[in-house]
């Protein structure tokens, strides 16, 4: 809605009045806002591709250069010497698409495969590699500024 703004000026002792407008558009900012932080489906999509990407990243560099590297007995095994990957069930739940729920009030990033508590802990006197990580402040500021940018500016 567009108010006008009454604004009396002296010039030279002769009363000017003018009729200025304001633009409407922090009103539509406003409310551009409004709607995109009552879409809660939106928030979570960006930060359910966050995730997406945060997984395949933490894979790709083998945890960021954290997990130890399959004994040869390991890579005989399963033939492959790739870490954390044996059937690709671990790799698929961390790096493909993360869950939004129904109601769109949760997003699920990670694995709930059973073993995924020995690989953390290192179990059976393997080395500990976290297929979940925590994310750095780095991160975490990246997806925080590309939700900032989906409630301002409606980008995904």
């Amino acid at each position: 809605m567009s108010e006008a703004l009454r604004v009396g000026l002296r010039l030279r002792g002769h009363v000017v009045v003018t009729g200025l407008r304001y633009s409407s558009g922090a009103e539509r900012l406003l409310d551009h806002i409004g709607r995109n932080l009552a879409d809660r489906r939106g928030l979570l999509d960006v930060i359910a591709e966050e995730g997406q990407d945060y997984g395949r990243e933490v894979f790709a560099s083998g945890g960021f250069g954290s997990w130890a590297p399959d004994s040869l007995h390991t890579v005989d095994l399963k033939g492959s010497s790739r870490v954390l990957v044996d059937t690709g069930r671990l790799m698929s739940d961390v790096t493909g698409a993360p869950g939004v729920s129904e109601s769109a009030e949760t997003v699920t990033v990670g694995s709930d495969a059973p073993y995924v508590g020995y690989l953390k802990g290192g179990a059976n006197g393997a080395p500990r590699r976290d297929p979940t990580p925590q994310p750095s402040a780095q991160r975490v500021t990246r997806v925080a500024e590309r939700l900032l940018d989906h409630v301002v500016g409606g980008v995904r």
